[in-house]
C-alpha cells in the first residue's frame, strides 16, 4: 500500500474520529442542560429546546412524538404533560362579579382544561373547535360571570405546553396559538347580557 493511500486512510480515520467525538459531545450538552435522553417531533419538525408561538390546529389531534438522542435509545425516560399560562407579556382584563381582574391573576396550571392523551412513545393535544384563549378562564371560574370588556387578540400565545421528567423537571416549553386575527374577533356588547354594566363575551368569531 502506497504512502499517499495511506496517508488518505488515516485523514479518513481522523475525520470519522471528530464526527463522532462532535456527535457525542452535542448529545451529552443536551442530556447535561435538558436532563432529558429525548426531543419532540411535531409534523415532521424536531423541537430539541424550548419554542413559542407554535401554531395548533383547532378540532384536530395534534401530535407530538417522543425520539430519542442518538446512543441514548435504550436509556427511556418517563415524562408526563402539563398546559400553563405564559405570563411574559401578554395579558388581557376581565371582571369577575364586576370586580377587576387579570390574565396573569389567573392560576398557572390549567391542564384540566384540555384533552391530552398520553403514550410511552407521543402525546397528543386537542383543542376544541371552537378553542379561543378567554374559554380556558371562563372554565376557571366556572361558577361566576365574567365579563371582557375589550378585545382579546387570540392570535397571542397565551399557554403553554410544559413537557416534564417523572422527577418534576421540566425540559420543554412549547408556547401555542390558533390562527385567529384580532379584527376577527368580536364581543357584541348590544346582544349579550348586561351583567356588570357591559356585554358577556359569548363568542370570539371568525369574520368570513
Amino acid at each position: 500500500m502506497s504512502n499517499k493511500v495511506i496517508r488518505i486512510c488515516a485523514i479518513v480515520i481522523v475525520v470519522l474520529l471528530a464526527v463522532a467525538l462532535v456527535a457525542f459531545i452535542s448529545i451529552n450538552v443536551v442530556r447535561e442542560s435538558k436532563k432529558a435522553n429525548f426531543y419532540l417531533v411535531h409534523n415532521g419538525t424536531q423541537i430539541t429546546e424550548n419554542v413559542s408561538g407554535l401554531v395548533l390546529e383547532r378540532g384536530t389531534p395534534e401530535k407530538f412524538e417522543i425520539a430519542y438522542f442518538e446512543g441514548l435509545e435504550e436509556e427511556k425516560q418517563g415524562y408526563y404533560v402539563t398546559v400553563e399560562t405564559i405570563l411574559d407579556g401578554n395579558n388581557f382584563y376581565f371582571k369577575i362579579q364586576g370586580q377587576d381582574s387579570s390574565f396573569y391573576a389567573t392560576r398557572s396550571d390549567v391542564t384540566d382544561f384540555f384533552d391530552i392523551e398520553m403514550q410511552e412513545e407521543y402525546f397528543t393535544i386537542t383543542l376544541d373547535e371552537k378553542f379561543k384563549a378567554t374559554d380556558v378562564i371562563e372554565w376557571v371560574y366556572s361558577d361566576k360571570r365574567i365579563y371582557f370588556p375589550e378585545e382579546v387578540d387570540c392570535s397571542k400565545s397565551f399557554y403553554k405546553i410544559v413537557v416534564h421528567l417523572e422527577d418534576g423537571t421540566a425540559v420543554y416549553n412549547i408556547g401555542f396559538r390558533c390562527e385567529y386575527t384580532a379584527e376577527g374577533i368580536r364581543i357584541d356588547e348590544n346582544t349579550a347580557p348586561d351583567y356588570f354594566g357591559g356585554g358577556f363575551s359569548e363568542d370570539c368569531n371568525i369574520n368570513s
